[in-house]
């Protein structure tokens, strides 16, 4: 079964292109616009990976990383952090607390290829550990 990437990203180019590389490389890509509409597609879809922009037209990214760390179904979901860095008002350290990975637009493909894999296998080992405890 194909592991599924959220992209949460108000800029069609970049939400595009990451789609494209992912999509490539066996994902199942899924896209929202906007946080409302991220934290909605994240609770139904329960995605394996969130690509997150940190500035988003309703809601930043570290209170949207927040959101769905605080909920019982999402709160495992890897999430990777991306701005530009000359519209960026929060710390990489920030997001990296926020968030599990933060990435500095432009993305180059190699390096979202090689933090997605990462942070998926990361997850499989917790997922694992999870099942042997039971649902929340």
């Amino acid at each position: 079964m194909k592991k599924k990437v959220l992209i949460i990203e108000d800029d069609r180019s970049f939400a595009r292109l990451a789609g494209y590389i992912l999509e490539r490389n066996g994902y199942e890509v899924l896209t929202a616009t906007n946080g409302f509409e991220g934290i909605c597609r994240a609770m139904v879809e329960l995605p394996d990976l969130v690509i997150l922009d940190v500035l988003l037209p309703d809601i930043d990214g570290p209170d949207l990383c927040r959101v769905l760390h605080s909920k019982c179904f999402t709160y495992a979901i890897p999430i990777i952090t991306v701005s530009a860095k000359l519209r960026m008002p929060y710390s990489a350290s920030a997001l990296d607390y926020d968030g599990n990975c933060y990435l500095e637009k432009p993305v180059e493909p190699e390096i979202l290829l090689e933090k997605v894999l990462l942070l998926l296998s990361d997850n499989e080992e917790l997922e694992r550990a999870c099942a042997m405890v039971g649902p929340c």
